[in-house]
């Protein structure tokens, strides 16, 4: 046989097994580009939902927890201030708010804030608690009712200040985008 001959009958079938092959090859590279790239999405998107339910969480809770805290605070120096009357409803209320902040303070996300609450909680407790053995006119009630104050203060501006953070940072934390 003629190499020409060869040349010119291969050629073609060579040229076509070759083309297919490299068809087939860039088709499963442009599939496992795009694959990745949807991977990549899904995980992004993934991270915004958990993201996004971790804000809600924290914004219904600390709200929540923002208003029990002026409830705790008030129930307690109204417990404190007629401890001589009939404090069943005193008692009741200061117990209710009392229980609340308890549970919402297990729910805080923020470890700093959370001993802040618990601070103003144990301060909270404790006046209620010592008023049963305190003189109600001494100076023991002022620097109780002052604490208090302080720690309500620390504790409201804490938490109002990580409520502002979710909101300014509604986008979130750069995802990888």
């Amino acid at each position: 046989m003629d190499w020409k001959w060869t040349v010119t009958a291969v050629l073609p079938v060579v040229s076509l097994v070759l083309g297919a092959w490299l068809t087939q090859l860039n088709d499963r590279r442009r599939d496992d580009a795009q694959l990745q790239r949807e991977q990549r999405a899904h995980a992004l998107e993934r991270a915004r939902q958990r993201l996004d339910r971790r804000e809600e969480f924290e914004l219904t809770h600390l709200g929540d927890l923002h208003t029990q805290l002026t409830d705790l605070v008030g129930a307690s120096i109204n417990y404190v201030e007629h401890r001589s009357e009939d404090r069943s409803e005193q008692d009741g209320k200061f117990t209710e708010a009392n229980g609340k902040v308890a549970a919402l303070t297990s729910l805080v996300l923020d470890d700093e804030r959370r001993q802040i609450v618990e601070s103003l909680h144990r301060a909270t407790t404790t006046m209620v608690l010592e008023s049963h053995f305190r003189d109600s006119g001494s100076e023991w009630r002022r620097k109780a009712y002052a604490e208090v104050m302080a720690l309500h203060k620390t504790a409201t501006e804490s938490i109002a200040e990580r409520i502002r953070a979710i909101y300014v940072n509604a986008t979130g934390p750069d995802l990888g985008q």
